[in-house]
């Protein structure tokens, strides 16, 4: 970030902590010091290498100079990320955006991840909606899924880390199949909202800790709505909620399904359902046949 061959106490810059005409945001330890560029923690937002997004109060919004980017179209996650997005380019490598609704609609039960912005894969829109501004919603071509469909995933689990809506056509037609390879959702980031809606959800399976069909570590609420979680588990140690795991923040579970899950090991409980320190409110909603095959009972 600084390079100088001057060796001087007397060397100084003039604080600038909002942005100045070149780009820059320089803090010094006569005034507010040290800068917070505001960064969310990394995570993969879209492109092929992971990124910081930056939080709404962040100086770096909009603090750019948009006279030196007559050659550059894309932020460093490349398209269709734009580099010039509202009332001018951010400072950094990622420029805050909201991306049109079409990158949001999955058609394609490929579980593929290739940017290829004409088939938009479940994992992919997850992405992308990591990248765009807002909680976006993630709906699914009434075409293609108008026949039961299954997305089988391939690549591990489908991580989400900002909040966001799944509205699957009916738990019917949409099965997220883990292969009994990883555990089918992983949410894990300090806040986020997520929904839920009609799908169904199964082959999830995990000895890395809690929650083989759904992690849920958040301050948060998690929403399920018309939701069928069967068929997932968890093994080994402290593994428990084969089914659900969810650790802080609110479970609100309406008109669900949570049946044939099964956690085996020490000290792992919760064959359907694990809570650990958060609120639950379970409504009109059937949590039967679970089993757990351990030392503990729950």
């Amino acid at each position: 970030d600084w390079s100088s061959d001057v060796c001087s106490s007397d060397l100084t810059l003039p604080e600038k902590p909002y942005g100045d005409n070149n780009g820059n945001l320089i803090g010094s330890s006569l005034g507010i010091g040290v800068i917070d560029p505001r960064l969310a923690p990394l995570a993969n937002r879209g492109g092929r290498t992971a990124s910081h997004a930056l939080y709404a109060d962040s100086p770096a919004i909009d603090a750019g100079r948009i006279d030196v980017l007559t050659e550059v179209k894309t932020d460093q996650r490349g398209e269709p990320f734009v580099r010039d997005f509202g009332n001018g380019p951010d400072i950094g490598s990622f420029e805050t955006q909201t991306l049109d609704p079409r990158f949001f609609m999955v058609n394609t039960v490929a579980d593929e991840l290739n940017h290829n912005s004409d088939h938009i894969s479940l994992r992919e829109a997850i992405v992308f909606s990591a990248g765009s501004e807002g909680a976006e919603v993630i709906r699914f071509d009434p075409i293609i899924f108008a026949t039961p469909q299954t997305i089988q995933l391939s690549r591990g689990a489908l991580r989400i880390h900002d909040s966001l809506q799944i509205v699957g056509p009916s738990n019917e037609r949409l099965t997220l199949d883990g292969q009994s390879q990883d555990r089918v959702l992983d949410i894990a980031a300090p806040e986020v909202d997520v929904t839920l809606h009609k799908l169904n959800i199964t082959g999830g399976q995990t000895s890395d800790g809690p929650g083989g069909g759904i992690r849920f570590a958040s301050n948060g609420t998690l929403s399920i709505k018309e939701v069928t979680l069967t068929a997932n588990g968890t093994a080994g140690m402290n593994g428990g909620g084969g089914g659900l795991f969810v650790d802080g923040g609110r479970l609100e579970l309406t008109e669900g399904l949570i049946a044939h899950n099964a956690t085996e090991g020490k000290d792992a409980g919760g064959g359907g359902i694990l809570i650990r320190s958060a609120n639950a409110v379970i409504i009109d909603s059937q949590i039967r046949d679970n089993q757990t095959l351990g030392d503990r009972e729950i």
